[in-house]
């Protein structure tokens, strides 16, 4: 069964003919340095989907064999396991998202409106489970429900049965398990931002909406909702991003998505075409994805443009409500936050030796010079081509913002696809040229290092640190650099003395964040790992991988601890934006 390509060919050529007429013409207003950065951040941001696109469209087949070969799979796949990836994936990002949107919510509106026992603890607890990377999450709840674990096993001595026939108990390993696993981890992004926008809704608005006498549910549905309706649909988004991305927690727990199907085509059945194939279909729906949430910040940056922090008088509802409204919202605390880290702290302290192993500190030194070199080229990237999109007003330049912007979103199996096929072709040019000219035989340098993982951490989270840098850049008028100007600074020196210490607090978090993303990226390290290298998150995986979790609780913890500093910088930036909102 062949691919209708031709057409997919021939509009491809065409968009990126289009792509380089408009880049030569915008190239040209540009410094040499500014043009190279560009170029260079161009190509590095493309080439996995450009080599993605190559595999799927224009591959071409060596011999009759390989042809029938890889024609076969394709059908094969069609028959069978194919039409499952796409229905488990869309059930799956289906049921998280919704789950997610009720969730964040719910919890939102009350803590916004309601007076209740441990609001004000609630109110910043509700993030920790932000902390908690999806697969830990999923190790450590397969490990506590399935039919050999604690909950399990008291079940049965309660009920005096032994067979699993005898008694029914719900199988976490299932599109609903995983569903539940996931909401309780990603619903912090519909939360913030959902809390956010209630918070800053117009204050004449809200006070003419108490003048009319509409409060309480009826309030929410006819106006908090409405004028909420983007951001929420923004965290909704990111939830679903964050869900098709996932390999980690869908693998353990028995649920075949597109990103399983991509890594077991390539790395299983050794078929790279059926892999990019499938791989361009998730780059269609990403893109998909990608669209709806710009129309979605266009329209909150339209509905909020105005807002103003407004603290809303909260609702003192009866003892028995105020009780119900601190159950409901301490729920996914618990579930999502203080019982995974409570188990891990019991498994961390009968296994507190492994603190001590040479594996374990050098596990840990890998992770952090990976994550720090992806984080400081992140960083500089971002910072860069932040500024040159706001001084050069350049359409070339903005459209490669957007496939920065763009990485974030594709899942890590695909971005180390990507990465390794054209990093494997190099190596083996390099080492053959080497080998001709100097009798040298260098082997992999890219492909077979640590570089090909930070190239793809780069490509993943750049993004987040771009948008840290840009939301603050665009806070500085242009006033200020003319200003500038009229006292004798050059631009590096408006740029070191003026732009740098008031944007020095948005390129940290943007620094942190990428860093710690990158301490906790799985699907791209382990495609991507050379040999005999681990991480944090790989060891992790190899041992739950053999169901000893108990053993990588340490570095399970770890990660969370880790992860708890971007919960503390989003937490005070709230803060201070609501302090300076009031004043």
């Amino acid at each position: 069964m062949h691919l209708p390509v031709e057409p997919i060919k021939q509009r491809v050529s065409s968009v990126l003919t289009t792509w380089l007429k408009l880049g030569k013409k915008y190239l040209n207003k540009l410094k040499l340095w500014q043009t190279i950065f560009i170029l260079l951040v161009a190509i590095f941001f493309l080439l996995p989907i450009v080599t993605i696109l190559k595999l799927a469209l224009f591959s071409e087949v060596v011999n009759n064999y390989k042809e029938f070969a890889i024609d076969n799979i394709w059908k094969h796949l069609l028959a069978t396991t194919l039409p499952s990836y796409i229905k488990n994936s869309f059930i799956l990002i289906f049921l998280t998202g919704f789950y997610s949107l009720i969730l964040g919510v719910a919890t939102a509106w009350i803590v916004s409106h309601y007076h209740f026992y441990t609001r004000k603890i609630v109110t910043w607890a509700l993030i920790l489970p932000f902390s908690i990377p999806t697969y830990i999450s999923a190790y450590i709840y397969a490990d506590f429900l399935d039919y050999s674990g604690p909950l399990q096993i008291w079940v049965r001595t309660v009920l005096e049965v032994e067979r699993a026939s005898e008694y029914y108990f719900p199988s976490i390993r299932s599109l609903g398990g995983a569903s539940i696993i996931m909401t309780l981890a990603l619903y912090p992004y519909v939360y913030l931002l959902a809390r956010k926008a209630f918070y800053e809704h117009s204050a004449s608005l809200a006070r003419a909406q108490e003048l009319m006498g509409i409060s309480g549910l009826r309030g929410f549905f006819k106006i908090s909702l409405p004028l909420a309706r983007p951001a929420i649909s923004v965290g909704v988004i990111l939830v679903v991003l964050e869900t098709l991305n996932d390999f980690g927690a869908v693998e353990y727990l028995a649920v075949h998505t597109i990103s399983i199907g991509v890594y077991n085509l390539w790395l299983n059945l050794n078929d790279l075409t059926s892999a990019a194939r499938l791989a361009c279909l998730t780059l269609i729906v990403v893109c998909s994805i990608i669209y709806l949430e710009h129309v979605s910040r266009r329209a909150q940056e339209q509905y909020q443009k105005e807002a103003s922090y407004y603290d809303p008088p909260r609702n003192h509802p009866s003892r028995f409500i105020k009780v119900l409204l601190a159950f409901f919202c301490w729920i996914p605390i618990i579930l999502g936050f203080i019982i995974p880290v409570s188990i891990l702290v019991v498994y961390t302290i009968a296994n507190y030796a492994l603190f001590f192993e040479d594996n374990f500190i050098k596990y840990i030194s890998n992770t952090l010079a990976l994550s720090l070199w992806a984080a400081g080229f992140s960083t500089l990237i971002a910072v860069t081509l932040a500024y040159l999109e706001r001084n050069q007003k350049s359409r070339f330049i903005s459209s490669v913002s957007q496939f920065v912007n763009l990485g974030y979103a594709i899942p890590g199996t695909i971005v180390a696809i990507g990465i390794i096929i054209p990093f494997g072709i190099f190596d083996n040019w390099f080492d053959a040229k080497m080998e001709l000219f100097f009798g040298l035989r260098p082997g992999l340098i890219l492909s077979g290092t640590g570089g090909a993982i930070i190239f793809a951490y780069i490509v993943r989270f750049s993004s987040i640190s771009l948008g840290s840098t840009r939301s603050s850049l665009k806070k500085i008028s242009m006033s200020i650099d003319q200003s500038g100007k009229l006292f004798g600074y050059n631009d590096r020196q408006i740029i070191t003395r003026i732009h740098l210490p008031l944007l020095k607090k948005s390129i940290l978090t943007g620094f942190l964040i990428v860093f710690i993303d990158s301490m906790k990226e799985l699907s791209a390290t382990i495609i991507l790992r050379p040999f005999d290298f681990e991480t944090l998150a790989t060891y992790i995986y190899a041992f739950a991988s053999n169901e000893l979790i108990e053993e990588a609780a340490a570095a399970c913890l770890l990660l969370i601890l880790v992860g708890l500093i971007p919960i503390y910088l989003i937490t005070q930036t709230f803060i201070q934006d609501n302090h300076k909102s009031m004043h």
